[in-house]
């Protein structure tokens, strides 16, 4: 996929990539479809490891290895880290910032901080983190995936689709960019490419949840109401709470004439999108409902 192409489709396209908002088990709905929702992977913490010494020979006696301790600057990340997974962002960035101010060399900090920012909404703060950290190391396919994931939520899709292109390239077993890059291919109106992506996350997992999700809503989406159907029952054979596949699993009975499973089903979806408080797909599965059985 060229970039001409790509930014060709991308100016034939009526769709805009909206910023989401949500952290990685929510949804939000991105392609403006029938019946389907677009979710995308959220950006990876990353923890430092400690690489691992070579084993001795067996008849060699050593001593119990220690932890290293910990510098100033490591024991700051480790507190920003604890405090991102708790959702605590602004804590999260101020100890990221204290982790530089002691080290400013700290790729992993500059890309934590520029995930805290993401999820506050500071996206040109987040932007220089992942610039930061790609100036620091060019090679930390993190940092593509969290630029590109920042790039996504501007709407600047070319450069979102660069940056994990380049993600996947340097991780090519890593799932999340193969999403993401899925997306910014079905706003584009490539659903080809974006099903290649798709399914090229589920060889790699084929129990990804997000992956399903967005493969299902393609489905439905190109008329391939066998695919969403078995891509739905994986979804809610996994988490049975998942309310848009029983909205695309609803369509794509409708589609296929089952018309009582079918309504069936969009109602458990829209109890569901109800209950969690999600306005747009409760409308939407009361819309489907309304036109298929009223």
């Amino acid at each position: 996929m060229t970039a001409v192409v790509l930014e060709k489709a991308l100016k034939k396209s009526l769709l805009a990539i909206a910023p989401e908002a949500t952290l990685i088990a929510c949804y939000s709905a991105v392609l403006g479809m029938m019946g389907s929702t677009a979710t995308i992977a959220q950006p990876v913490l990353i923890a430092q490891t400690p690489q691992e010494a070579p084993a001795p020979p067996p008849d060699v006696q050593t001593e119990i290895p220690t932890e290293p301790e910990l510098t100033p600057a490591e024991i700051a990340h480790e507190a920003g880290f604890a405090a991102l997974g708790q959702g605590d962002f602004q804590k999260a960035i101020e100890q990221f910032t204290e982790a530089i101010s002691k080290n400013s060399l700290y790729v992993e900090a500059y890309n934590n901080r520029g995930i805290a920012r993401g999820e506050l909404g500071q996206l040109q703060e987040a932007l220089a983190d992942f610039n930061q950290a790609l100036a620091l190391d060019s090679q930390f396919a993190a940092s593509y995936f969290g630029r590109g994931t920042i790039h996504h939520k501007l709407g600047q899709a070319q450069l979102s689709y660069n940056d994990l292109s380049q993600a996947i390239a340097l991780a090519p077993q890593w799932v999340d960019p193969y999403i993401n890059r899925g997306l910014i291919l079905v706003n584009s109106g490539l659903r080809d490419d974006a099903l290649n992506d798709f399914n090229q996350a589920l060889i790699l997992n084929p129990d990804n949840i997000i992956a399903l999700v967005n493969r299902s809503s393609l489905y439905v989406r190109i008329g391939n109401y066998e695919g969403a159907l078995a891509d739905c029952n994986r979804i809610l054979a996994l988490n049975p709470h998942i309310a848009i596949a029983y909205n695309n699993r609803g369509i794509a009975l409708a589609a296929l004439g089952n018309n009582a499973q079918a309504k069936q089903d969009l109602e458990m979806a829209l109890n569901l999108f109800t209950q969690q408080g999600d306005t747009t797909g409760q409308s939407r599965a009361q819309k489907f409902l309304n036109t298929l059985f009223n």
